[in-house]
Formats: C-alpha cells, sequence, structure tokens
C-alpha cells in the first residue's frame, strides 16, 4: 500500500513539474475542445477595488482569433491579447471570469496573465523574454508601429471588437469613399422609423406617424408602410452582426453612434411585440389596405390591425428570426458596455427561442403576410440560425448543443441554398455554426458555399447573377458580399472573399454603369426610388397617385437607400412605377450597409 502511494506521489509530481515546466497558467479551464478550437473559462482572482479592468494573456502558440462577452478583444500579435471592459466594478477578493472562445492551427498553453499589472496566472507567469521585435501591423483600425512584449508592459491596441479580424487587408487603395455611403445608408434607415422621432432626427421631411399602432417604432419595410415583423428582424440580425464584426468600419466612417441608435430602434420594437412569454406581434398593417395608399405616412388613416403569433397559433420562422435578432443585439450592445440591457435583449431572445421550438409552425398560417413575406423555405432555418444565435451569445455549451442537435434534426447537413434574403438563412446558419464551434462539419458548408459564390454567373459588367435576381438583383449582390466578408473574417478564403465584395460594391457605386445604384450619393444616383414618402412634396401639399404616376424626380432624396438594380444584361430604369429595379428596402441595405462596413474595415 506503502509503494502503490509512493507511486502516486511520484506521477503528480512529475504532472505539476510538466505544468510548470511550459509554464501553463492552471487557472483555465478547457470546457471542450476540437481539431481547431476550444472554449474555455479563465478564473482570476481580484487583489484590489475598482471601475473597469484590463487583462492581458499571453498564450505559446498564435492564435487565429478569440471571442470574449465580458470584454473587447485586442492584439497585435495574436500570442498577447488586451481585454478591456471599461463598466464592471470590481472589489478585492472577487473574482473575474472570462468565458472564451480560442480558434487555432496549434493547440496553445495560456502561459501568462496580468489583471491591472497583477500577475493572476496561476503557478505564476512566464518571464518576458529577452528579444524584442518591432512590427508594423494593420489590425482592424489605422496602421500601428508597435513593439510586442510579453506582460507586464504597455501595448498598443487598435481593434474594439470582440474577436480578432482574419480577414485579408488590401494592398492597394479604396476606390470610393465607403465611409461616406455607410452614412448615407443610415440615413435611409431614419427615414425608414414609424411612431414618434426623436429630437436627433436627420431627415427633415419625416414626421412623427402611425401614432396609433399597437407598438410604436419599428421600421416601415420598404415603399410601403406596413412593419412586417419577419424581414425587419432578419435586417436587425444581419446589422448587428455586422456591428460588432465590423465595428472598425463603423468606426473609420464615424458613425458608430448612429449605428447603435439604428440597431435600437428595431430591437426596442421587438421587444415591445413580445407581450407574452408565447406571443409576439408580428405585423402592424394590413398588406392589401396599405399597397392600396399612396401617400405620407403621416398622413395615413386606414386601420392598422396587429396580427400575432401564439401557441395556438404559431409561427417558428418569425419567433425564431426575431431571437436571432435579439440574441445578435445583445452581443453588440455587450460589446458597447451597455450591460442591462443587452441582457434584456438576451433574455427575450431566450424565451423567443423557446417559443419558436415547443410550438412549431409556420408564421403565414397566422399572419396574413403570405403574399408579401411567405417563408418558403419553411421554418427550419430560422429554428437552427436562432439557437446558433442564442450560443453565441451566451457561450453556454448547453447551448451550442441545443443548436447543434436541432441542426442535425432539421438534417441541415442536406440543405444547398442558393441565395442569402430574409427567407433563406441555411447559408448564414453555416457560418455561425462554424463560428461557435470551430468544427469541419459546418466549415466544410462554408466553404462550398463560398465556392458557389465564386463560381456563380455574372453579368457583363461584372454583378453576380442568380436566378433570384430577376427582382431586387443589387440586393443579392449586397447580401453575397457581407457573407462572403463574415466567412473571410473567420479565415475562410479570405483574399478571395474581400475581392469578391470589392468588385460588388464598386459595382453599386459606379463601375457597373458609370453612375451609382445609392440614392443621394455618387455620380448620377437614382431620382425615382419606389417610395410612398419620398415621392411626396413637402406638406401640406397633396400627395396621391398622381405624384407615383409622375415623371418627376422625387421632390424628396431618399438618401443612401439602395435600389433594386439592373437586368441581367447591366440595363436598369430609373423608374418609379417599376418596383423590380427601383423599390429600395430595409433588407436590401442591411446586407449592403453591412458589406460596405466590412470592406472599409479592411480598408482601415
Amino acid at each position: 500500500m506503502q509503494r502503490t502511494s509512493n507511486v502516486l506521489s511520484l506521477f503528480f509530481f512529475i504532472l505539476v513539474r510538466c505544468f510548470l515546466v511550459n509554464g501553463a497558467c492552471s487557472n483555465l479551464d478547457i470546457t471542450s475542445e476540437w481539431g481547431d478550437g476550444l472554449t474555455a473559462d479563465f478564473h482570476a482572482a481580484v487583489d484590489h477595488q475598482g471601475h473597469g479592468w484590463e487583462m492581458l494573456l499571453t498564450f505559446d502558440n498564435t492564435l487565429s482569433s478569440i471571442e470574449c462577452w465580458q470584454a473587447t478583444v485586442s492584439t497585435t500579435d495574436s500570442k498577447t491579447f488586451k481585454f478591456v471592459n471599461s463598466d464592471e466594478d470590481i472589489s478585492s477578493g472577487g473574482t473575474i471570469e472570462l468565458h472564451l472562445l480560442l480558434h487555432f492551427s496549434t493547440k496553445p498553453q495560456l502561459i501568462a496573465a496580468y489583471l491591472d499589472g497583477s500577475d493572476v496566472c496561476g503557478g505564476g507567469s512566464a518571464n518576458p523574454t529577452t528579444t524584442t521585435t518591432t512590427t508594423t501591423t494593420t489590425p482592424t483600425g489605422p496602421p500601428t508601429t508597435t513593439t510586442p512584449c510579453l506582460p507586464p508592459c504597455t501595448t498598443t491596441t487598435t481593434l474594439s471588437t470582440t474577436t480578432v479580424d482574419a480577414g485579408y487587408k488590401p494592398d492597394h487603395p479604396a476606390k470610393y469613399d465607403y465611409g461616406s455611403v455607410i452614412e448615407k445608408s443610415l440615413l435611409f434607415f431614419e427615414a425608414q422609423r414609424s411612431g414618434p422621432l426623436p429630437d436627433d432626427n436627420r431627415v427633415p421631411w419625416r414626421e412623427d406617424s402611425a401614432m396609433g399602432d399597437e407598438v410604436l417604432g419599428g421600421y416601415y419595410d420598404a415603399g410601403d408602410l406596413v412593419k412586417f415583423g419577419f424581414p425587419m428582424a432578419n435586417t436587425i440580425a444581419i446589422l448587428a452582426w455586422g456591428g460588432f464584426n465590423f465595428q472598425g468600419g463603423y468606426e473609420a466612417a464615424g458613425q458608430k453612434e448612429w449605428l447603435s441608435k439604428c440597431i435600437k430602434w428595431g430591437s426596442d420594437y421587438f421587444i415591445g411585440c413580445h407581450t407574452a412569454e408565447y406571443e409576439l406581434i408580428g405585423q402592424i398593417g394590413d398588406g392589401y389596405d396599405d399597397h392600396a395608399y399612396w401617400g405620407r405616412p403621416e398622413d395615413m388613416t386606414m386601420a392598422r390591425p396587429a396580427f400575432k403569433i401564439t401557441s395556438s397559433a404559431p409561427g417558428s420562422d418569425l419567433a425564431g428570426e426575431t431571437a436571432a435578432a435579439l440574441a445578435a443585439s445583445a452581443i453588440y450592445f455587450r460589446n458597447q458596455l451597455d450591460y442591462a440591457y443587452a441582457e434584456n435583449c438576451l433574455n427575450h431572445a431566450k424565451q423567443l427561442l423557446d417559443f419558436a421550438d415547443k410550438y412549431r409552425g409556420k408564421y403565414t398560417d397566422a399572419i396574413p403576410a403570405g403574399g408579401f413575406y411567405e417563408s418558403w423555405s419553411g421554418y427550419n432555418d430560422e429554428l437552427v440560425w436562432a439557437a446558433a444565435w442564442v450560443a453565441k451569445a451566451t457561450g453556454e455549451q448547453a447551448d451550442i448543443d441545443k443548436a447543434e442537435s436541432l441542426y442535425t434534426e432539421m438534417d441541415a447537413g442536406n440543405a444547398n441554398p442558393s441565395e442569402i434574403s430574409w427567407d433563406d438563412k441555411w447559408a448564414m446558419t453555416f457560418l455561425i455554426m462554424y463560428d461557435i464551434t470551430g468544427k469541419d462539419t459546418y466549415k466544410s458548408k462554408v466553404e462550398a458555399f463560398m465556392n458557389y459564390i465564386l463560381s456563380a454567373k455574372r453579368t457583363p459588367k461584372g454583378l453576380v447573377w442568380i436566378p433570384s435576381s430577376e427582382w431586387g438583383s443589387l440586393r443579392y449582390a449586397g447580401n453575397f458580399a457581407m457573407w462572403a466578408m463574415q466567412a473571410g473574417r473567420l479565415g475562410i478564403m479570405p483574399q478571395e472573399a474581400f475581392e469578391f465584395a470589392e468588385s460588388q460594391m464598386n459595382y453599386i457605386l459606379g463601375d457597373g454603369a458609370g453612375h451609382s445604384y445609392v440614392v443621394g450619393w455618387g455620380n448620377d444616383p437614382p431620382q425615382r426610388p419606389h417610395h410612398r414618402a419620398a415621392s411626396c412634396p413637402d406638406r401640406p401639399a397633396k400627395c396621391d397617385w398622381d405624384n407615383y404616376q409622375s415623371p418627376d424626380p422625387n421632390p424628396q432624396i431618399l438618401n443612401g437607400a439602395l435600389v433594386g438594380g439592373p437586368n441581367e444584361n447591366d440595363i436598369w430604369w430609373d423608374d418609379r412605377t417599376n418596383f423590380q429595379t427601383n423599390e429600395v428596402t430595409d433588407d436590401y441595405n442591411a446586407g449592403f450597409q453591412t458589406a460596405l462596413a466590412a470592406v472599409n474595415q479592411a480598408f482601415n
């Protein structure tokens, strides 16, 4: 018995000695692991009091990316990462716990950890190396010359998103001023606002409207005046997703504050529409009555009924999409250090995912949106998409397991999408599933879709073209560009992704036809977008179907709106009555704006 005890003691001595030789911090607990990634919890004891904190973690091998929702993350060398939380109060005797998601090619060990300059690595941090090298790096902000070092030291950082961008950095200057287009696009979303407008409204020809709606706020869908919840939720999900992954692009444009207001206008509305645990208002306004009216939203007199889904009349696609929007918003606002609001968004997202899963059904069986936003792909994609987003927002293994379980149940591995749209979420779902797990199962689906995009047909002047492009061709180009940049950010064919996205953005901004397809921006922009409010003269002048038929330019400039776009031969007509080529919609701008932010981040 004594000999057995000695053998065990020797084993544990060797094991501890191994940790000490390798310099691994013992307070990093791996919670799940796969080929090129892992999730882990890092615990650090606090020995002082303060408002806000800074953590420096150093690994022995480089990482492809690291995610942490409790802080903003930055790096200059992909080994030492700086985590900053400017809002949390800490006190001596307390503990900071970081939930981490790591992607890598060679499994790393945590060898050093410092909290506000104090060593918090279990077993002690490795000593700084004596070799110092100077490098010039371009993370996601302006190029910065830095001298990397192991802590304790001061590092220069430029990244303020929650993950390190593994996307491609071009070696040539930008052809267009993408930042100014982002600014215009955010003005378009302001022009789409419903309800009581805030004091900082920047669209002078818009006033309070639809003040009798059951839930105020939200966005009018397009050139019409219905608040369709299904495409609106997809719009907010994509904007929030791009908001935290391509925050550098918005910051370089000076538009982060306006983006936050844009997202919150939507997320506030969805929270208001979630009137009970298993009840969600999914549409305000009757599509047919609305389309019989041409005039200003401020002058509407028709009834605007509210339609909802419930446990007895469910809509998994609508509930799931709204859950995705609120989970993405939670991550965005957590990244802006608005923790209370982020938690509120996440709580609603969790409830709505449960609603979508527990009471399954197609929302157009409960809400009369079928003639406008039919869920052609069914609700399977939204269920997995929603679960993946909740898992990304929480970082909890149980939520990741649920997303993977639903992915299997819905036979997502056999899904072969041909587009990215408010209806079809499969390609975007593959991306989020790969993002939260790092598994080859999902990576291969992402790579296959990337190859599909890159090999898709092009018009003579370079616009990507699929069968659905007959209606709103630029919408698909913007969505594909957005998706490609999200994939490139995760290290999936980053150069090809960037070059594709840049080509589509440049086509829209002037390369395609020698003129811009964005209202109020660039050379010879559209003057007659299919949009009720913009077609009306200043109040109190009359506005009706005569204004719809008028050959004159719209009296109001709908700044930033992306029109539907040209046909397969690059031909386009600036015709208000042609809604296939000249209507504007929130979802058109969501993908387009996100792609702009991504490209702008790459250049800056």
